[in-house]
């Protein structure tokens, strides 16, 4: 079965920042045309009173939901003209719950929303709606950042995250199955983590563990490029060493200038992501790119 999305759900709230991920949905080389859920969470105010809040006048609701029918109609357009089948709906409801919940009831297999303009700090501090979907949603996620892509009609450039998980043999499977035009480019990176934190000169204390780790990691980057190559993008691999690997990943991402960063999401126990993060978020929250979360269709 190919890796590519049939059922996509597109969550906006009418800002700049919703247009510019319904132009990048609209211009990504499905190799067919997913179904597309373009959906609004309309987060109903509340007024505060003496007693407390209270909801705002039916009338006000009825224009609140007028003006998001008519937005909706408005960015359905250009998503029907290039030949994705679009069905509309507007939710009441917080917007990050009402997007997971729709996400799931309509079984999509790719959540695409665009990224507020918040800086790192405030991400991290405060969170935003994107950061709570991405970590919520059970499919696979893509968050969109002004890149240039597709607006300046050039070829996308693509970084993917290779190590030894099968979620990141999903992330390179997945950015594989889209039909990328001529001049693309595909940079596979891999980050050899030291671990000098917890074993001082790591590399150097075990030379040998970490020649075969060489090789292993050498030997992933060609499988994961073979894709890539076999469709004729311009591809690179390029082998890191380094403590943290998310930084890292951003890091090259700069370098390489990339449009979109494919990451595979490892799961792991909520314990876990607490005390540790994840190579995901940690991606999300600090990337200028347009973040790519992957993950299987259960999640």
């Amino acid at each position: 079965m190919s890796a590519a999305p049939r059922r996509v759900l597109l969550a906006t709230d009418h800002s700049d920042e919703s247009h510019a991920a319904g132009r990048t949905l609209a211009a990504l080389p499905f190799p067919s045309p997913p179904e597309v859920t373009l959906l609004h969470a309309l987060a109903v105010p509340t007024v505060s009173t003496g007693t407390g809040p209270r909801p705002i006048p039916d009338a006000a609701i009825a224009r609140m939901q007028s003006a998001a029918e008519e937005a909706q109609a408005a960015e359905a357009g250009p998503l029907e003209a290039a030949g994705l089948t679009v069905s509309s709906e507007i939710r009441r409801g917080k917007p990050a719950d009402t997007i997971v919940a729709a996400a799931a009831e309509a079984h999509a297999d790719l959540v695409v929303l665009g990224a507020v303009g918040q800086s790192a700090l405030e991400r991290l501090l405060l969170g935003s709606v994107s950061d709570r979907v991405a970590g919520s949603v059970g499919s696979s996620c893509l968050v969109v950042r002004p890149t240039g892509w597709p607006d300046e009609g050039r070829p996308p450039r693509l970084l993917i995250a290779v190590d030894e998980t099968p979620a990141s043999a999903r992330a390179a499977a997945c950015l594989a199955a889209l039909r990328w035009p001529a001049g693309t480019t595909a940079a596979l990176v891999s980050v050899m983590q030291t671990f000098d934190t917890f074993v001082p000169d790591f590399t150097n204390t075990l030379p040998t563990l970490w020649d075969e780790l060489r090789v292993s990691s050498e030997r992933r980057l060609a499988e994961a490029a073979a894709p890539f190559e076999a469709a004729g993008l311009e591809v690179t691999t390029d082998l890191q060493t380094a403590a943290h690997v998310g930084e890292t990943l951003c890091r090259r991402a700069r370098v390489h200038k990339a449009d979109f960063v494919a990451v595979g999401d490892h799961g792991g126990s909520a314990a876990m992501k607490f005390l540790l993060g994840s190579t995901s978020r940690y991606v999300l929250r600090h990337s200028a790119s347009s973040v790519w979360i992957c993950r299987d269709a259960a999640g």
